[in-house]
């Protein structure tokens, strides 16, 4: 168990560790996979959508489009999630919990709504 400094009503100690570059794999099912990527630039959610679904919306078989935020949004995020999910837990398992189910990407765009935290868009 990690050891964190806490005081009445702050989040758990934030880790310098949570920003560092790294690939998370956080969901994959027959019709989508999401990974989220730091880097010194900031976070990425990243997704692709495939199967019947993806050519119903999309005309297309494969869809990607990806959320991107900076790096002071992006601590802002893992903030927001250690405070819900405390320090014990590593980035890929709360990642997981948060986002990882097929609807993994309205749950981030929703999080990042709650706690007003800002985005850029893209699909490709």
């Amino acid at each position: 168990m990690k050891d964190a400094v806490t005081h009445e009503n702050e989040s758990p100690e934030f880790h310098d560790a949570d920003l560092r570059d790294a690939t998370y794999f956080v969901f994959s099912s027959d019709r989508r996979h999401i990974r989220i990527k730091i880097s010194d630039r900031g976070l990425s959610l990243l997704c692709e959508d495939y199967g019947e679904d993806c050519r119903r919306i999309n005309g297309k078989d494969e869809y990607e489009f990806a959320y991107q935020m900076d790096k002071v949004q992006a601590e802002q995020l893992i903030r927001q999630l250690r405070k819900k999910h405390g320090a014990d837990l590593t980035m890929q398992e709360i990642f997981i919990k948060e986002f990882g189910s097929d609807d993994g990407t309205l749950k981030f765009d929703h999080l990042c709504e709650t706690h007003g935290l800002k985005y850029h868009f893209f699909s490709y």
